[in-house]
């Protein structure tokens, strides 16, 4: 605008001069007229003065014409300078609405987007690298426990052959009824030995009670011997009841050595029968207690087992539960992969929106361009107005027609400069929207990244959980080796000394058997020794018969 006041002012001081050029062309014409035609000048005097006359009218209808055109242009003036101003201030706000538009879009858009990809992609950068080191450390921890898992099952495994041979070896326990059976027909049969120890005392007595008698009936016999020596004294046959008689007292000898021999071995046989029912009471007291034990540590291996079992199944459930949270992971890990490639198929839509927003923009610099095309084009119309309004002088018809263009072509730039402030004015509003959109937008996006780091968040606590929760199964798992281990070195050792204890029965049983063997061998001795006592005692009953 400044430039076109400068431009009216540098036609106006043109005009001016133009004006006084041609008054003194004009004069100049006249004289050289007049000096070059007097006498046509003296002939058209009269002439001259009527067309002075009407000149003089006609300038002042020019000069009232001239002076309302003036006032028009002063108008158009003030105008063009109104419309300009507001063209200036519509172009200046738009320059300014524009380069803030283009500046805050720039600056805010690729500042905030660069930003938020850079925080997106370094995000997504350290989420790859968490999960990555999450995978990794679950890969490690999983094949850990699948580690510890085989190593679980082999450890059952050897626990389940260890529980076979405790089995078996309990079966070789369960033996001992054969050994109890064994000990009760010892028991028997020593109960049968009592029986004839019984018998055989009853015979002994009843064989004391004979000697007894027998030894009464000597003593009577010896009395009535003495009678009978006395009285026989003559007799012939003194000498051989002197021989019967000493060979009676020696058999008496013999059967009272023999009494006594046998009385020692009663009485050793009574020790050795008071030793057998103690060893056997101890036997029956060691067999309770290791039937007992044997039961507690089968109830014990039972339970344990039981607990085992229920172990495993914990496990097992803890198993399916990590599997069931690794694929929550996986799931959760999948839906942050689609968020983030959501998030870059967003950040590709603003990038193409900030495209077309460009391509807009490039399309306001053309239409931009286009106006200060048309401004030059109206600047170029003003020198052609100047020029016409130089021209204006020689020809006034003319520069009312041009005059009459020129409010046309006014109307026309007013028309076009309205709708090109109402095309910028709803520009502006398209623009100002989009400016909320995009910050609607950019809300939206914040709103999703903190969501994303609740999740990221979440996500981390609950692989700290699931490392929380694999250290302490991991510590459970290790205290439930080492007491598994040591339960099996106890039972371990309970089975050797049920195994040397049952190997001691065995000995004690088979000294028990051997003593058995002996006792009815020296029973049997003393049923022989018995039956050939009884044959001598009969013999003397005979004997002592005949002699009486």
């Amino acid at each position: 605008m400044e430039e076109l006041k400068t431009k009216t002012r540098a036609l106006q001081g043109r005009l001016n001069s133009m004006e006084k050029k041609l008054n003194s062309s004009a004069e100049r014409s006249e004289i050289s007229f007049i000096r070059d035609q007097v006498s046509e000048i003296s002939s058209r005097l009269n002439s001259s003065r009527l067309h002075l006359d009407e000149l003089k009218r006609n300038s002042a209808d020019h000069t009232s014409g001239l002076q309302s055109v003036e006032r028009h242009l002063e108008e158009l003036k003030t105008q063009n300078t109104v419309q300009a101003d507001t063209v200036k201030q519509l172009q200046f706000r738009l320059n300014s609405a524009e380069s803030q538009v283009k500046q805050q879009q720039q600056q805010t858009d690729r500042t905030d987007q660069t930003l938020e990809v850079m925080n997106l992609q370094r995000k997504l950068n350290m989420t790859e690298s968490q999960l990555d080191k999450m995978n990794a450390e679950l890969e490690v921890r999983l094949g850990v426990s699948e580690k510890q898992l085989e190593d679980l099952k082999t450890e059952n495994t050897v626990k389940s052959v260890q529980l076979s041979m405790m089995e078996s070896k309990l079966k070789n326990c369960n033996n001992t009824t054969a050994f109890e059976v064994r000990l009760s027909a010892g028991e028997k049969q020593l109960e049968d030995l009592k029986t004839e120890n019984t018998e055989l005392e009853v015979r002994l007595s009843k064989s004391e009670k004979q000697l007894e008698d027998l030894k009464a009936e000597k003593t009577v016999q010896s009395v009535q011997l003495s009678l009978m020596g006395s009285k026989l004294v003559d007799n012939n046959n003194t000498t051989a009841l002197e021989v019967r008689l000493s060979a009676s007292e020696k058999q008496l000898e013999d059967l009272k050595t023999e009494n006594t021999v046998q009385s020692v071995q009663l009485s050793l046989m009574e020790s050795s029968l008071t030793e057998t029912q103690n060893n056997t009471t101890a036997l029956e007291v060691r067999l309770g207690s290791t039937e007992t034990q044997l039961e507690q540590q089968t109830a014990a291996l039972e339970f344990r087992l039981s607990v085992s079992e229920k172990e495993l199944e914990v496990l097992k459930t803890e198993n399916t539960v990590k599997s069931v949270q690794l694929s929550l992971m996986e799931s959760r890990l999948t839906k942050s992969q689609n968020n983030a490639t959501a998030l870059n198929v967003r950040v590709r839509a603003t990038e193409t929106q900030l495209e077309m927003l460009e391509n807009h923009n490039e399309v306001i610099d053309v239409r931009c361009g286009a106006n200060e095309k048309e401004m030059d084009d109206l600047k170029t119309e003003n020198t052609v107005q100047s020029v016409q309004l130089s021209l204006m002088q020689s020809k006034m018809t003319e520069s009312l027609k041009n005059t009459t263009a020129l409010e046309v072509r006014l109307g026309s730039t007013e028309t076009q400069l309205e709708q090109q402030t109402a095309a910028l004015q709803v520009r502006l509003g398209v623009s100002e929207k989009q400016l909320e959109d995009l910050k609607t937008e950019n809300t939206g996006q914040s709103v999703q990244l903190s969501l994303m780091e609740s999740r990221l968040t979440e996500g981390e606590k609950d692989t700290t959980a699931l490392d929380v929760r694999m250290t302490s199964t991991e510590k459970q798992l290790e205290q439930q080796t080492a007491v598994q281990s040591v339960q099996l070195s106890l039972m371990e050792s309970r089975l050797t000394e049920s195994q040397t204890n049952t190997t001691a029965l065995k000995v004690r049983l088979k000294i028990t058997g051997t003593q058995l063997e002996q006792l009815e061998k020296h029973s049997e001795a003393r049923e022989v020794r018995l039956g050939v006592s009884e044959k001598h005692l009969e013999d003397l009953m005979i004997e002592n018969t005949g002699n009486m």
